[in-house]
């Protein structure tokens, strides 16, 4: 197995032109998901 990419590999990869839109609301959607399970498990977070 190759441990380098190589130039035409990496001008290979294509990102849609909103990718950091698209990551963000991933973050933000496991953010949420985090908070609803910590509420639903009645755990608190810590106010430091």
């Amino acid at each position: 197995m190759q441990d380098q990419l190589d130039e035409d590999d990496i001008e290979s990869i294509r990102l849609p032109r909103n990718w950091s839109q698209t990551v963000r609301h991933a973050v933000l959607n496991v953010v949420g998901i985090v908070r609803v399970a910590m509420l639903a498990g009645g755990v608190r977070p810590s106010a430091t």
